[in-house]
């Protein structure tokens, strides 16, 4: 079982239905979402959240707001529980997912103004570096990489343990690893779980 959701922060702009949110998220993730110096990324925080406690109810998954934990790695978990859960958020959107296998996610903003040249000798290996040079969309291609990279090392927990150059996609999908990705109003989602290919992708209105 895959299922993932995503949705628009807009909806969170107002500050009536931003409260309405917040005051329903457990409280160590209201702390977390204080914790952001800018109001945007409280709202992101806030809705990602609130999306991952929606999919939960949605598929009947019951839980209490202490049973969200964070591992060493800061990987969020369900305590006493088999389902694994995985958000992110970025630009304009959040997204989440949850599996009865390892899963994880990301979205990115696709940034016109970013350097991509000189961030790509700290994430790519060699081929991937030969492929986005003669790329005609690099700035497209960079995304599908880095989200790619972040979503597997999402999926399995081992956050800055994981050198992203030593990261080979081909290679984890020959050993089981599915990638799934897609492109909406310039953001660039991405997918990485065990098992089978997701199928099971909704948009949410928050």
């Amino acid at each position: 079982m895959h299922q993932i959701y995503y949705a628009k922060i807009k909806p969170l702009l107002n500050e009536e239905r931003y409260d309405f949110y917040f005051k329903r998220l457990p409280k160590s993730r209201q702390k977390r979402a204080k914790g952001h110096l800018h109001k945007l990324d409280k709202i992101r925080s806030t809705a990602a959240f609130s999306l991952l406690m929606k999919l939960l109810n949605d598929n009947h998954i019951r839980y209490k707001n202490d049973s969200f934990k964070i591992d060493k790695n800061g990987k969020l978990y369900l305590a006493n529980s088999k389902i694994y859960l995985n958000i992110a958020h970025g630009g304009n959107y959040v997204v989440a997912g949850i599996s009865d296998h390892p899963i994880g996610v990301d979205v990115e903003y696709i940034n016109r103004e970013k350097r991509y040249k000189e961030i790509v000798d700290l994430v790519f290996n060699q081929d991937e570096k030969e492929k986005f040079y003669y790329k005609f969309r690099k700035k497209r291609f960079f995304y599908q990489v880095w989200t790619s990279k972040e979503s597997y090392v999402k999926c399995i927990g081992k956050g800055l343990q994981v050198g992203m150059t030593t990261i080979n996609i081909p290679s984890l999908e020959r050993k089981g690893y599915y990638f799934k990705l897609f492109f909406l109003k310039k953001h660039q989602f991405a997918i990485c779980n065990k098992d089978k290919p997701v199928e099971n992708i909704k948009e949410i209105e928050l």
